[in-house]
């Protein structure tokens, strides 16, 4: 039976079927392409090529916007648009950037800036010179620490996610460095990153930074029988074993979580009383700069019991 679709499914069509390919939207509405194709010709929705005045546009502005603000504002796929302006030869100066950033941010080592690696490599998505990062809104913290670490003043972007008859509030940080693009790109973090993660060499004192930032994006903690048990899940099985042993002196015990060979998923699961002190004092230590408090609220409620 065909599903029905809402009012929101097709105002998401109507404002993104030029700006995102058929399939992109598929994949974010949750419906099969063939389903995006006929809905979009039922609504007489036509692909534009560029106007005049858009090409204008991009002469006027390519050297004071980035591209994916110049996307936004012209309703244009970030990809299709950054093809043109290769086309036209309009390129930004290097180190002229709309909202001050701090490109050399990850040539070093601090306790905040091993979290937010840490965080990248579980929730980031870093690809053509552009880190980004998108979160439910109920982890806005997180990234109005990023972003104050990373560029002050640059405003974060605020969404709705359709999926499956849903609305999710979501809230995103997109950054635009080539300079820190090369930066993460050297710790291993370029797309397709799932499956694919590798930990970094990290000095000692920041590892315990580096595993809270990990654990706030991939980890969770939860209600075991009487008390709490806690994983982090990670497509590549070889990273949980390496975080494991290089982070955490190989307490936590490793499981593949799903059956499907196609899309493995694994855990670094932690249940006994002495797998979690040592998970919890790794991470949460005097230097820690930052942690998600509902996670951490957990193990305390945690500590609390033993």
């Amino acid at each position: 039976m065909r599903k029905k679709w809402t009012e929101q499914e097709e105002e998401y069509l109507r404002k993104n079927f030029d700006k995102f390919s058929y399939q992109e939207i598929a994949n974010f509405l949750g419906r099969p392409l063939a389903s995006i194709e006929n809905k979009t010709r039922a609504m007489n929705l036509k692909k534009n090529g560029w106007s005049d005045e858009q090409i204008q546009f991009l002469i006027n502005n390519h050297e004071k916007m980035n591209r994916y603000e110049m996307s936004e504002s012209l309703n244009k796929n970030f990809e299709t648009l950054s093809g043109k302006c290769i086309e036209l030869g309009l390129y930004r100066p290097h180190g002229v950037f709309t909202y001050p950033t701090n490109v050399d941010y990850f040539r070093t080592w601090s306790h905040p800036m091993a979290y937010i690696l840490g965080f990248i490599t579980a929730d980031g998505c870093v690809i053509k010179n552009q880190l980004a990062i998108a979160l439910s809104i109920k982890d806005v913290c997180i990234l109005e620490f990023i972003k104050s670490e990373l560029s002050p003043t640059r405003p974060l972007r605020f969404f709705d996610n359709i999926r499956h008859d849903r609305i999710n509030k979501m809230v995103a940080l997109d950054v635009i460095s080539y300079q820190m693009y090369d930066s993460l790109v050297g710790f291993g973090l370029k797309s397709p990153k799932t499956g694919r993660e590798v930990l970094p060499e990290i000095p000692d004192k920041y590892k315990g930074s580096y595993l809270l930032g990990l654990f706030d994006g991939d980890g969770s903690i939860y209600k075991h029988g009487k008390t709490y048990a806690a994983e982090i899940v990670s497509a590549c099985g070889q990273f949980m074993i390496d975080v494991n042993n290089n982070l955490l002196d190989g307490f936590g015990s490793i499981y593949r979580k799903t059956k499907n060979i196609n899309l493995p998923l694994y855990r670094l699961y932690f249940c006994s009383k002495k797998a979690m002190l040592k998970l919890y004092y790794t991470m949460y230590h005097d230097n820690t700069s930052f942690f998600l408090p509902r996670k951490r609220e957990r193990f305390e409620d945690f500590l609390r019991m033993v």
